[in-house]
């Protein structure tokens, strides 16, 4: 439903000043924005006028490449609408979930909700507001492993994450639950 074009740096065209390179978890964060939303990201390169790509390019693509591989595709590739919109939460009614947190951003594929963690929290994490019941708790990636849960209500606290950031880009965590369905997270 929509679509968004943005540049890798500063700059449409190749600029051989600009050194304004996006970071790999702000294209993460783009590419989760536009997975949740049921959107398209257009990401622009800026070739030199050789044709060929300037390395901070090729060092940021093949960061997030790397990262899709070791978790982000199943995060990010053929999830649901999973937005949030102050009015529509407000609303008890509403058909729509929603994704904010201070942690990161939440995408939803059926009953799965994976947490991608931009600002990591160390070895434990709260999830407040969770309609349902969480089944299991899985870290993906390099250090993937099941990972310890209390749920108390709608609070989910979650124990056991590696003490250090335990990917380079973005951390992980899947949360497989009884439903999602209409509710709020």
């Amino acid at each position: 439903p929509w679509e968004a074009c943005i540049t890798l740096n500063d700059s449409w065209g190749y600029n051989a000043g600009d050194e304004a390179w996006k970071t790999p978890l702000q294209v993460v964060q783009m590419l989760t924005t536009a997975a949740n939303g049921k959107g398209n990201l257009l990401l622009n390169i800026g070739p030199k006028g050789d044709g060929t790509i300037p390395q901070a390019t090729l060092d940021v693509l093949n960061s997030v490449g790397a990262w899709l591989k070791r978790g982000g595709k199943e995060a990010l590739w053929d999830t649901e609408l999973f937005t949030f919109h102050y009015e529509e939460r407000r609303t008890p009614q509403s058909l729509e979930r929603s994704d904010w947190n201070n942690f990161g951003n939440l995408t939803v594929k059926g009953n799965s909700l994976h947490w991608l963690l931009r600002k990591y929290p160390g070895s434990s994490v709260t999830l407040a507001g969770l309609q349902g019941k969480a089944l299991k708790v899985t870290l993906l990636g390099d250090q993937a492993r099941e990972l310890k849960f209390t749920q108390e209500g709608t609070r989910l606290i979650i124990t056991g994450l590696p003490a250090q950031r335990p990917d380079p880009v973005c951390a992980i965590v899947r949360i497989d639950c009884d439903q999602i369905g209409r509710a709020h997270v």
